[in-house]
């Protein structure tokens, strides 16, 4: 078996020219990652759950002749660009259409976000993605209790329709890194995951001022495309109970 050094050596001086991974390079890639030091060195990178699951994947996914997974199609996904224009949800045949505008948040200063307040005076609905796997990132996590602090209390802002779970990685995480290391509040009960992801869902649910303030939550891993649409459907659901005009999308 060829040695690390000599591995390392060998991927990094491939050229970048091609957009076919070869079955060598593959192999070279698989080998690398399967030595135990690599292998631990890259658990403890910040790498993005697609990242994993491809590498996890990489000789089947190499293939000359492989067609892609309904979860290799999920993990491929792009940052959007505001405006959108339209939001697509399954469920019924020709699937269903409403009328939106997003805003991606970027790890800046709340304050800098007061500008775009009046931008959505006239939304009747907020959908309001967040991805709990950030719960160890503090800077990040803080700020974003806070910018769902500043929709909660915005008078532009009536309701916050969804609170959605990216869990790809949050049961390796967790084990990892306990909740209550960050959290000293955090009380287990019963299945770990499921107290996590009660207390932290717990913060945001401490921040309904109006009673008449309607929360949908649903905790789903977006690799899970069966978990996906059935959510999918509870959304459009939802949306349709409150006769939605446009969404916000926050992520």
């Amino acid at each position: 078996m060829p040695s690390t050094e000599h591995l390392y050596d060998t991927l990094f001086s491939s050229p970048e020219t091609s957009p076919v991974l070869s079955d060598e390079l593959a192999h070279i890639i698989q080998e690398w990652l399967s030595n135990p030091d690599v292998a631990s060195a890259v658990s403890e990178l910040p790498l993005e759950p697609s990242t994993i699951h491809f590498l996890d994947r990489i000789l089947q996914v190499s293939a000359p002749d492989y067609l892609p997974t309904d979860r290799d199609i999920l993990f491929c996904h792009a940052d959007p660009s505001p405006p959108l224009d339209e939001l697509l949800l399954p469920g019924s045949d020709n699937g269903d259409y409403f009328p939106t505008v997003s805003y991606v948040c970027m790890r800046q200063s709340i304050k800098s976000l007061y500008k775009w307040l009046p931008t959505f005076s006239n939304l009747s609905d907020i959908m309001f993605l967040l991805n709990l796997n950030d719960y160890d990132d503090i800077d990040h996590t803080r700020m974003t209790f806070e910018l769902f602090d500043l929709v909660c209390t915005s008078s532009f802002f009536q309701r916050a329709h969804l609170i959605i779970n990216k869990p790809a990685s949050f049961n390796t995480k967790l084990a990892r890194c306990p909740l209550d290391r960050i959290y000293p509040g955090a009380v287990y009960n019963g299945d770990q995951t499921r107290a996590a992801i009660k207390f932290l869902i717990s913060r945001f649910n401490a921040k309904q001022y109006q009673n008449d303030r309607c929360i949908h939550r649903w905790v789903v891993d977006l690799a899970d495309t069966e978990g996906m649409r059935v959510t999918a459907g509870h959304f459009r659901d939802a949306i349709v109970r409150s006769r939605l005009q446009p969404v916000w999308g926050v992520v």
